[in-house]
């Protein structure tokens, strides 16, 4: 996704932070019988690493509030996973896995959903913040430190090593403070854009052997857990033993904790408690920054009851694998639909059965990267809207090398259900530098010209600036007359990111475009059929939705707002849709539906002077359960009923509840 994985959301009004609320708590912990990184969330939830001790595992663990239960695997992270930081406001946990070679992070949702953002050495080892939520980790083995932005980008921060680097923290002096393991030592690194200017020895903590945790107080005093707990003075002179205590992680207790209490964890002995005098310090990423920012829309409200009784999913089949398109024959009797799967098949669907041979397979013919949820793979097809007379489709595809093709096929002459790989012709072939943001939706407009949406290019934040540039075809929607001797791709708006998902309107020819958003903002582009040709720039890399991407303030002349953008708060991956069309539910027509990947939720709305009215949430309604999962896309039939998609395998159709 995401220069950070999620931008800080603040109030629209500068506030100081507010004082950390405390309890007096003290849970039980002999349930937890191994431990090696701890962090302790606002509400007094304890998420832990288990890499070692007799009870060991690849999971996270976590004991929340009031306390009850233990749950030594809430999630898997992989083997040896040691080092684990929060970032409350993003909601967000970090940890690095030794086990994957992965920086991970975990998306805080109900369940937790993980994603490998950035590779990472089998030595990583401590992991922290900075106050810009960028991720800091030591590598033990080389001695290195590193930085990861959201996008997964990383960079070596330290230009020597440091003696076997452990456990790190940004104290409230903004420097970042690295332990040395056996030898019990502090450095201090001044660090500036993500790159080390200066070092200095700061403390030796004499006594102690294998420092791990390090943790500051609100007097700024430094607490270092190294086979005992001591107390370094803020100018690093003085050190002081406190007490035994576990070696690992150290944090302090917040919400229902006691805020003077220090937790540690390590070596495989579950975690400790410690009594201290002070509450911890107001960490860096958990202040609010003086400066204005737009609050997050809030949630639309459910949809109104008599229409959600109107309305379900009915399941139409559950035998596919990472299925993204279901596409109809324009003109076609009802009946036949042609299912994509990014792995390279286009199966044909009647009913709820398959046909026992693909339409077409590029299975081997499609580069995928072996990354969870990832971007490459066959991902659009389109048929001609005289396909029944010319036999004549379109597919969107990464190759082998990554690069985007799109090709025209024909129909086999004697057999409408196989495609004809003879006629294989390129239409448009796009140079991708990177392996994600590859939009990948095909669709034909309402002037019969192919619409193709390409990605800024990848990596994240755009570092090609690819959006605001009018060389590239990436982070553009272009058009090209597949009838026509000349098909050079015509140019008709700049400034998308990632077009995942789009459709036009079956009645107005209008077009909406689901633009997966990088830091904060997901987003949904209205382009009204007369403006279809152009100009449009819809802000990319200058504004991620409705917002300033990096400058505040920035420059928006000329730049078409999206008309409805929502927080990664509620998701992080936008799943377009489709404006219902079909005749079965009178209720819904005229209403856009969209989704998102990572959550499932489903909403819509309907345009109105080209303003977003009745926006409605269907999670309720549709989905009670919370059974939905990975939504890839809709889809849409010869009659205008809609599909629901998901790359778990089911798809579902929206049908009269009676």
């Amino acid at each position: 996704m995401t220069p950070l994985l999620i931008t800080l959301l603040t109030f629209a009004q500068a506030q100081p932070a507010p004082p950390p609320k405390c309890g007096s708590a003290r849970p039980n912990l002999d349930a937890i019988k191994t431990a090696e990184g701890l962090v302790i969330a606002p509400d007094g939830t304890i998420y832990f690493t288990q890499p070692f001790g007799a009870a060991a595992s690849n999971f996270v663990g976590r004991y929340r509030p009031p306390y009850k239960e233990v749950e030594t695997q809430w999630v898997d992270v992989g083997a040896k996973a040691l080092g684990i930081a929060l970032d409350p406001k993003r909601n967000v946990l970090y940890v690095g896995s030794r086990g994957r070679k992965k920086l991970l992070a975990v998306m805080l949702y109900d369940p937790p959903v993980v994603k490998e953002l950035a590779d990472a050495e089998a030595t990583i080892n401590g992991v922290t913040l900075s106050e810009d939520g960028a991720v800091y980790y030591t590598d033990q083995g080389t001695g290195q430190v590193h930085r990861v932005l959201g996008d997964g980008t990383k960079n070596q921060v330290t230009t020597t090593p440091i003696e076997d680097p452990n456990g790190l923290a940004f104290g409230p002096d903004g420097d970042l403070y690295v332990l040395t393991y056996a030898k019990a030592k502090v450095t201090r690194l001044k660090v500036k854009d993500g790159k080390e200017v200066s070092r200095a020895h700061f403390a030796d903590v004499t006594g102690g052997k294998n420092a791990d945790g390090i943790a500051f107080d609100a007097k700024g005093r430094m607490y270092v857990t190294a086979t005992a707990m001591f107390l370094v003075s803020a100018d690093g002179k003085t050190v002081k033993a406190l007490g035994p205590a576990y070696g690992a992680n150290a944090d302090f207790g917040s919400g229902a904790l006691g805020c003077s209490d220090i937790y540690t964890a390590g070596n495989g002995k579950g975690i400790f408690r410690f009594d201290g005098d002070t509450p911890g310090s107001d960490v860096p990423w958990h202040r609010v920054p003086a400066k204005d920012t737009v609050p997050p829309p809030s949630p639309p409200p459910a949809v109104p009851a008599d229409i959600a009784a109107k309305v379900k999913l009915e399941l139409v089949t559950s035998e596919t694998t990472e299925a993204l398109a279901v596409v109809a024959v324009p003109g076609e009797p009802p009946g036949r639909l042609f299912v994509v799967e990014k792995r390279g098949p286009i199966r044909i669907l009647r009913g709820n059965k398959f046909a026992p041979k693909p339409f077409l397979d590029l299975t081997g013919k499609v580069s995928l990267w072996e990354k969870p949820n990832s971007e490459q793979g066959l991902l659009g097809l389109a048929f001609h809207p005289k396909f029944t007379r010319n036999r004549r489709f379109y597919i969107n595809f990464t190759d082998p090398k990554g690069e985007t093709r799109v090709v025209e096929y024909q129909a086999d002459k004697k057999n409408p259900d196989l495609a004809d790989p003879s006629t294989a012709r390129e239409i448009l072939f796009v140079h991708q530098p990177y392996a994600n943001h590859n939009g990948g939706d095909i669709e034909f407009g309402p002037d019969g010209k192919l619409y193709i949406g390409l990605g800024d290019g990848g990596k994240g934040g755009d570092p090609h600036g690819a959006g605001q540039n009018p060389k590239t075809l990436l982070a553009k929607m272009v058009r090209i007359d597949v009838d026509s001797k000349d098909l050079a791709p015509e140019v008709v708006g700049t400034g998308l990111r990632n077009p995942w998902t789009y459709s036009f309107d079956r009645k107005t020819g209008d077009l909406y475009i689901a633009d997966v958003g990088q830091n904060v903002w997901e987003s949904v582009v209205y382009v009204p059929k007369s403006k279809l040709g152009g100009p449009n720039n819809w802000g990319w890399n200058v504004t991620e939705g409705k917002h300033c991407y990096r400058a505040e303030p920035c420059d928006k002349k000329g730049l078409v707002e999206p008309i409805v953008d929502y927080a990664h708060s509620e998701g992080c991956s936008i799943s377009g849709g489709y404006v219902y069309r079909g005749k079965a539910i009178p209720a819904l027509q005229g209403h856009y539906f969209f989704s998102d990947y990572c959550t499932a939720i489903l909403r819509s709305f309907r345009v109105k002077d080209g303003k977003a009215v009745d926006q409605w949430d269907w999670k309720a309604a549709l989905d009670p359960d919370s059974k939905l999962a990975k939504i890839a896309n809709f889809g849409e039939d010869q009659n205008g009923e809609m599909y629901v998609i998901t790359h778990e395998g089911p798809i579902f159709k929206f049908v009269p509840r009676r």
